[in-house]
């Protein structure tokens, strides 16, 4: 479910540190509480699988999925293919390089496309106006 390359104990603190509450949650609702983990009623084993292969349904499965479930991330992929296939019909795919690309449909733990900045020698509206200013002033 949660993906870390430091393996099963790093994705534990990973979710134990982010979704708590979701734990906690979870545990109770199975009738354990943080005290019981690493007992000879619940083991510390039990309690890692416990939390990392947490079914839908549970809250550190919507926690970590953020309520979307592989039904929900398929239906995402089949529209970026669909969009996919309108533009490759578009003027801008055949174009060297291709422009104007659809963005993909976002989902959770997709990280969001970071906004570029300008360039140095690209001029931005901003900068015009700036440099415009800065003529009259001297004038």
């Amino acid at each position: 479910m949660e993906s870390n390359p430091r393996g099963g104990i790093g994705a534990l603190y990973s979710i134990l540190i982010k979704f708590w509450g979701a734990v906690e949650r979870d545990l109770i609702c199975a009738g354990l509480r943080f005290t019981d983990v690493d007992t000879e009623r619940f083991t510390f084993e039990e309690f890692t699988s416990f939390v990392l292969n947490s079914p839908p349904g549970t809250a550190v499965y919507h926690r970590v999925t953020s309520g979307y479930g592989v039904g929900d991330r398929l239906l995402a992929k089949i529209l970026d293919a669909g969009h996919d296939l309108l533009w490759a019909k578009t003027k801008d795919a055949h174009q060297n390089p291709p422009r104007n690309r659809p963005e993909r449909t976002w989902i959770p733990g997709m990280e969001k496309a970071a906004q570029t900045e300008p360039k140095q020698d690209e001029m931005t509206v901003g900068r015009y106006l700036e440099l415009v200013a800065q003529n009259e002033d001297a004038a």
